[in-house]
């Protein structure tokens, strides 16, 4: 033995640790660590598993295999050194470093006599390939041992500056058999992870039935496999299944060649793909899906973000539930979704589902081929529409949308302005709230309205309502088909044709353009224009050209000459005013104002007594036919009649026989009268309607249309209805009425005794002979009555008889009745003395009665039982005389007729009222012994409030049922806010546990051991249900005192972390 040891505190794993004397080491306090401590450190890292204690149970062998000495430790109290052993001596020699008693080795480490403990051959104490319970460190097999699988050096471990596994091989587990051939392997753990089937050389498998099966394929977990080629597995039942895969995390899969799946249950099924999440699938060559369940299926879909989803070539899906489904298509957003190929959705449920469609914004939506939508809410609904703005709308084919609420509503519309409307096909409106409502209209301006097909307005607040009508300024109407308006607030009227005009009784026709179409308006009613730099327009019989100032001007000057010139003509006093007018008076003398009157009257003059008269004369009904003569001066007209007047006798008084007289006076007068008495057979009238009247020597008949006819000769009245009514003529002669049997409708009630009466009458006549049985009874026996029947009418007699009873009536001598009284006496408590026995049946008179009554009353006093009189007297109340009832204070008196009615105020006032306990005063409401309601406040002495209606302002009370509803809601909230913690720990839970594991990860890479040397390395991390890998890089300066180190780590929560950290020693 030419090695010596001693134990040092490794601060750094928290141990005691055995090292070579001439190490170097630290104390608890100190920041250095030795070079032999680093070693110790690589050592331990590997046998411990970085545990506190190294436990050796019974002790520590360290041989370096050079004889057959070793160095031993043991952890009993009594020996707590190191002990040096000599396995070729007897147990007496044994010595002990720190001077305790020699004790028998075999004893304290329980190995049988015989055996050197120091050996790694013999029975199973020493054997190390059964060793369970210590630790053994041999060296080289250079010492008398043969070279084979039991003891060979390029199995064991040699303890010096380094710690070096020769083979590249440890085997650690429940088999310790390595495979034949295998070079640099490492497998850690039980069940299959040591079978030989993982022997591929550089192969790392670590775990419970995990394998790594090809060249320098890593599995690492339980039940994780790793069978391609440079292939690496971490995780629960992980595969990474071909060549150059990656597969981290519980049931990832990475199958296809060069893929990556890092989550649990992450499958990445074809050539480089990329599945990182919990459930990401990447299922075809070069697709990635990053993110919980994201899923991308078709070569080079990109999938980012929790149930994201691209379904087509190179599509993409980049956001939560984003979803493209479209070949190169891209979604990106919350629930984005691009359903066709090469569409673009971008923005929280931005959808593009045609071809070319692209949609960006928040419910952004293109659906039709090339359409594009851009702003929140924006609607590009059909082929090549374009929504841009806030709630746009473009839902015809070619229609564009642009602004806030826009909306293009028909084909190839164009709506551009906030709140704009393009209604029509091929309708543009542009400006805030324009609206184009019809075909091929244009609004352009705020609030500008074209509202016709062809209509055109621009302008503020301009409007075009008819067909092909233009409104050109702000404000500006054009309100008739065809119409113009020009400049602000201009507004149009229907267009009137002109063919003729009369200017001063002048008329003038045969204008051209006499059939206008329409119109066009510069003004309005209250606006006027000029229309100026007009030129001048051509001066022809179909000229529609506008005349302009110049023009007018030369016609004027024209017309003025003409004026003058017929002003001389005209000579006498003739003038021409400034409006153009001629005027002349007492033309010729003749007293006439116009020229055609002067001539006139001179013609008249001389042919008025050529001139005549003309008589006319107008049919009649009797045959005569009217015929007009003129009468000429010279000519005599003669009038005849069939009569004359008598000699001697006037026109008024002169009667004859015939019924037309003639007269004519001295001074040519002709009269033509009547007879006052006409003599005729009949006169016949009849009218439009057919009713006709014939009247002649038997009388009148008057006929309807209908065929009723009234006859009224000298017999009476006849009335006919007519033939097959079925109604009979009425007559009224001399004889009477004769009423054919027919109903009298009509008839007031009859008064005088002749008078005719009605059914009414009669009716209640019967009802009088039902009741006029008259019966006579004296109930009280008090009159006798005899009946007896009137022989001559019939009629009942009754023979009334008084009864005398001797004490009220007595009937005297004569027959005559007598009354018999007695007197009525009044006390003086105003009562009336009750008549003696014998009087009391008497009758008493009226003034007895009345005196009685005045002098009767009753006595009215007051008094007080618990209450207070104030006054109290005793008053006589007799019969006329009035009580008179007062409400004193806080008393109401109410009389309605003989009821009177006492009761307290309403609002009666009390300086303190008490009922029982109970006592209202002006401090409140007091009950002895319970609550009281005062102006201190509310005291409910301890009761429950009951009966309390849910408050509703903020300083009402609140019953239990409100106080129980806020209660549930608030533990409702508290309950929904608690979940939300509870999920926020839990997600933050597992990021805790996916950062620990790639701490862990990165902290199982090793580092470069020698100066000079560069190394990477890998480490995987598994905490927690979540896993990571690492990628670390070391090196170390060409004199070993600086040590520089750097890892990167993902973990299956698609974190990244990175640490870096440098080292000196000395």
């Amino acid at each position: 033995m030419n090695k010596t040891y001693r134990v040092v505190w490794n601060e750094h794993t928290n141990t005691w640790t055995v090292l070579q004397e001439t190490a170097k080491a630290r104390g608890k306090s100190g920041n250095r660590i030795s070079k032999a401590l680093a070693l110790s450190v690589s050592l331990f890292g590997f046998y411990a598993a970085s545990s506190t204690v190294a436990y050796a149970q019974p002790g520590i062998y360290m041989n370096d295999y050079q004889d057959t000495g070793c160095a031993a430790s043991y952890d009993q109290v009594e020996k707590t050194g190191v002990y040096g052993l000599l396995g070729n001596m007897p147990p007496s020699t044994e010595t002990y470093n720190n001077g305790q008693a020699n004790k028998t080795h075999h004893s304290d480490f329980g190995i049988k006599t015989g055996f050197n403990p120091c050996s790694p051959t013999g029975n199973s104490a020493q054997n190390f390939d059964t060793q369970t319970n210590r630790t053994l460190f041999y060296g080289d097999a250079t010492f008398g041992y043969a070279i084979d699988e039991k003891n060979a050096g390029s199995k064991h471990l040699t303890l010096g500056g380094r710690l070096d596994v020769n083979s590249g091989i440890i085997g650690v587990g429940n088999k310790g058999v390595n495979g034949v051939g295998a070079t640099n392997s490492i497998r850690m753990g039980s069940g299959t992870s040591l079978d030989a089937t993982n022997d591929a050389d550089k192969a790392i498998t670590i775990g419970v039935d995990s394998g790594a099966t090809a060249k320098n394929a890593t599995a690492i977990g339980h039940g994780t496999k790793a069978g391609g080629q440079n292939a690496f597995a971490a995780g629960l039942d992980t595969h990474a299944d071909n060549e150059n895969t990656v597969a981290i995390g519980t049931n990832a899969n990475a199958s296809g060649k060069t893929s990556t799946a890092v989550g649990q249950g992450a499958q990445s099924s074809h050539q480089s793909a990329t599945a990182i999440g919990d459930g990401a699938k990447a299922l075809n060559d070069y697709a990635t899906a990053l993110g919980v369940t994201a899923n991308a299926s078709e070569a080079g879909a990109l999938a980012v973000g929790m149930t994201s989803a691209a379904s087509a070539w190179n599509s993409a899906a980049i956001g939560s539930n984003a979803s493209a489904s479209g070949s190169t298509s891209l979604a990106a957003g919350y629930k984005a979704s691009a359903g066709s190929s090469n569409s673009l959705a971008v923005g929280s449920s931005a959808k593009a589902t045609a071809t070319n469609a692209s949609a960006y914004g928040h419910i952004a939506t293109a659906k039709g081929i090339s359409a594009s939508a851009f702003g929140h809410g924006a609607n590009a609904e059909k082929d090549h529409t374009v929504a841009v703005g806030s709630a746009a709308q473009a839902t015809e084919l070619g229609a564009i949308a642009i602004g806030n609420d826009a909306q293009a509503t028909a084909i190839d519309a164009l709506a551009n302005g906030k709140n704009s409307r393009a209604l029509g096909e091929r309708a543009t409106a542009v400006g805030n709230s324009a609206r184009a409502n019809n075909q091929d209209s244009v609004a352009v301006g705020n609030g500008a309205q074209a509202s016709a097909d062809y209509a055109f307005a621009a302008g503020t607040g301009s409007v075009a309502k008819a067909a092909g009508a233009v409104a050109l300024g702000n404000d500006a109407k054009a309100n008739h088909e065809g119409a113009v308006a020009l400049g602000r607030a201009s507004e149009t009227a229907a267009a009137v044709g002109t063919s003729s005009a009369t200017v001063n009784g002048i008329s003038y026709s045969g204008f051209a353009g006499d059939a206008p179409d329409s119109t066009v308006s510069v003004g309005s009613d209250s606006l006027k224009r000029t229309v100026t730099n007009v030129a001048a327009g051509r001066i022809n019989a179909t000229s529609t050209d506008a005349i302009n100032g110049s023009q007018l001007y030369l016609t004027q000057a024209a017309i003025g000459n003409v004026g003058t010139t017929i002003k001389n003509i005209l000579g006498g006093n003739a003038a021409l005013g400034t409006d153009g007018k001629l005027s002349m008076t007492n033309i010729g003398g003749t007293g006439k104002n116009t020229i055609h009157e002067a001539i006139q009257a001179a013609n008249n003059s001389a042919n008025a007594a050529n001139a005549g008269f003309t008589i006319a004369a107008d049919d009649d009904a009797v045959g005569i036919t009217a015929d007009n003569k003129t009468i000429k001066p010279s000519e005599t007209l003669t009038i005849k009649g069939t009569g004359s007047l008598n000699a001697g006798k006037s026109f008024a008084d002169d009667y004859n026989s015939d019924n037309i007289r003639t007269q004519v006076s001295g001074d040519g007068t002709v009269t033509i009268g009547l007879k006052r008495d006409l003599d005729v057979n009949s006169v016949t009238a009849t009218d439009a309607a057919g009713n006709k009247t014939v009247t002649n020597a038997a009388g009148t008949t008057v006929t309807n249309a209908a065929g009723n006819s009234t006859s009224v000769g000298a017999n009476g009245v006849v009335i006919t209805p007519p033939a097959g009514s079925g109604k009979n003529a009425v007559a009224l002669t001399g004889n009477g009425l004769n009423n054919g049997n027919n109903t009298i409708t009509g008839v007031k009630n009859g008064v005088a005794p002749t008078d005719a009466v009605n059914v009414s009458q009669l009716d209640a006549v019967k009802t009088m002979a039902k009741a006029a049985k008259t019966e006579v009874t004296s109930s009280d026996n008090s009159i006798s009555i005899t009946p007896s029947t009137n022989a001559a009418t019939g009629a009942t007699v009754y023979d009334l008889a008084v009864k005398t009873d001797g004490t009220t009536i007595t009937k005297v001598a004569d027959g005559s009745l007598k009354a018999n009284t007695t007197a009525l006496t009044p006390a003086a408590n105003g009562s009336i003395v009750a008549p003696a026995a014998a009087d009391a049946g008497k009758l008493a008179t009226a003034g007895d009665i009345a005196n009685a009554i005045n002098q009767a009353g009753f006595n009215l006093t007051t008094t007080a039982s618990t209450g207070s009189v104030s006054g109290s007297s005793v008053s006589r109340v007799n019969a006329g005389k009035t009580v008179t009832i007062d409400a004193g204070k806080n008393i109401r008196v109410t009389q309605n007729g003989n009821t009177v009615s006492i009761a307290t105020q309403d609002n009666a006032s009390f300086d303190s009222v008490t009922t029982g306990n109970t006592k209202i005063d002006n401090n409140g409401l007091t009950i002895n012994g319970g609550p009281s309601v005062t102006q201190a406040g509310i005291d409910a002495a301890g009761n429950k409030i009951t009966n309390v209606a849910a408050g509703t302002d903020p300083t009402d009370a609140v019953n239990v049922s409100q106080l129980n509803a806020r209660l549930g809601a608030t533990g409702q909230v508290a309950a929904a806010k608690l979940q939300q913690l509870e999920d926020k720990i839990d997600k933050n839970q597992d990021r805790a546990n996916a950062g620990i594991a790639g701490a862990i990860a990165q902290g199982t890479i090793p580092q470069v051991t020698r100066p000079s040397a560069f190394g990477l390395g890998v480490g995987t991390g598994y905490y927690g249900g979540q896993s990571a890998l690492a990628v670390g890089a070391s090196a170390m300066t060409d004199g070993g005192n600086w040590i520089f180190k750097g890892n990167v780590s993902v973990n299956s929560k698609g974190r990244v972390g990175a640490g870096a950290g440098a080292l000196f020693q000395w």
